[in-house]
């Protein structure tokens, strides 16, 4: 009798396409028949987002680097089980038709990158969200998918809605081990990869918080520099002072503010940034004008870099 051949349960697909309640929702709902069509039973499908960093940030966003070895430690310690690698994720944000450069992702083919340690590696579609993953991680090849054998002549073109019809079909193959016989490869050199990595007390804008905050990705060189002086501008977003604070607990509501978030990545070089401010008290959401505004504003520039002035 054959070996019977287990296919994951679960898989990450994180789109910029679709909706999670609502106007949009079929469009990811159809994201998961194609995974359900080959045995992935509950695929996690996640619209994050209108933007390459939007789709990259989500998919790249960890715990702490303490958290993975406490993890590793319950797995170890108590049951001699070796942490492995995590499964691939799909990442999908490549419009045809875009005259915002922050949401150009017109390079159409599926690029598979695989990363070194037990992170997981990405299929994906856009460029650009090659662009960020290679900021956020540590890279050991990218591989431009052209084709794949007998079903898809090209990822780049036969369908309106390859994310839905091409990406899963990728993915299932690379988290079972088979892409690479089933599919013609092309290496792309890391370094022919646009460099986004933020240099100099520049900051890359980051999608905003759900309560409004917005974030800046940083070199760890450039938040000890704002530690260090208490305060900074960031003329591009606001000709305000900002105060630079420890943590959110020692802001001022109603006073805007920067201080670290509790986002990590595997670059332990980099760091997140919120700016805002706490709640008033007795209030449950952000009541501040000025920060509702500074997170419209920041919306419309996600993935730009911008200089911090220190």
């Amino acid at each position: 009798m054959a070996n019977k051949i287990e296919v994951p349960s679960v898989l990450d697909h994180i789109t910029d396409v679709g909706a999670g309640q609502f106007e949009g929702v079929d469009s990811t709902y159809r994201i998961r028949q194609q995974y359900q069509n080959v045995n992935v039973k509950n695929p996690f499908v996640l619209s994050a987002g209108h933007s390459p960093l939007h789709v990259a940030f989500a998919g790249t966003t960890c715990l702490a680097e303490k958290s993975k070895k406490n993890a590793n430690w319950v797995l170890n310690k108590i049951w001699n089980i070796e942490q492995k690698k995590r499964l691939p994720i799909a990442l999908n944000s490549a419009p045809r038709n875009s005259d915002k450069k922050s949401e150009d992702g017109k390079e159409d083919s599926i690029f598979w990158v695989k990363v070194k340690g037990h992170y997981a590696d990405y299929v994906v579609y856009g460029l650009q969200v090659v662009e960020f993953i290679k900021v956020f991680h540590n890279i050991d090849f990218i591989k431009r998918v052209v084709s794949v054998n007998e079903i898809i002549a090209d990822t780049s073109k036969g369908s309106q809605f390859r994310s839905a019809e091409h990406l899963p079909l990728v993915h299932i193959l690379l988290a079972m081990g088979e892409l690479e016989e089933h599919a013609v490869l092309e290496e792309i050199s890391i370094d022919d990869i646009f460099d986004r990595y933020p240099v100099n007390n520049n900051a890359i804008v980051a999608p905003s918080d759900e309560y409004n905050n917005g974030r800046l990705i940083v070199e760890q060189s450039t938040l000890k520099a704002l530690l260090a002086s208490g305060k900074c501008t960031i003329p591009e977003i606001s000709d305000k002072e900002l105060v630079v604070c420890s943590s959110l607990t020692t802001v001022e509501p109603g006073e805007l503010s920067v201080w670290p978030s509790s986002n990590h990545f595997p670059d332990e070089n980099l760091a997140v940034l919120n700016i805002g401010t706490r709640w008033k008290p007795g209030t449950t959401r952000v009541t501040d004008t000025e920060v509702i505004d500074l997170s419209a504003k920041l919306l419309n520039t996600v993935g730009k870099n911008i200089e911090i002035k220190i």
